[in-house]
């Protein structure tokens, strides 16, 4: 199940980057797999502790204008289609976790921008 959310931070589109890159480390289970600073691209994983699966988690920083820059974040399970099927209690634990993921990646970005 898919989850994607966008914020905007009064920052250079570099410094924001940088926070992330600093940020992701920090949260339990996630780590930068894949980066193109050039294009503003992240590609996180999240291991899921119930599984030895890994979602991917890509994310995009844009400078919309001098001094604000738009980081947009999308996740979706790996396994998402097959737990829908299966065991929908459990896709709706997914877009939960999800969601909680991406609060902690803009919490932790935020710190480091601080």
């Amino acid at each position: 199940m898919a989850y994607s959310a966008v914020k905007i931070f009064p920052f250079s589109k570099d410094k924001v980057y940088n926070a992330i890159l600093t940020a992701v480390p920090k949260i339990s289970g996630m780590k930068v797999s894949e980066t193109d600073a050039k294009k503003g691209y992240i590609l996180m994983e999240y291991h899921r502790r119930w599984t030895l699966a890994f979602d991917d988690i890509p994310l995009t920083v844009t400078e919309i204008s001098l001094g604000q820059t738009l980081v947009s974040v999308a996740t979706k399970s790996g396994s998402a289609t097959v737990d829908a099927l299966l065991w929908p209690d459990i896709a709706l634990l997914n877009i939960e976790k999800n969601r909680r993921n991406i609060e902690k990646i803009f919490e932790e970005t935020s710190k480091a921008l601080e």
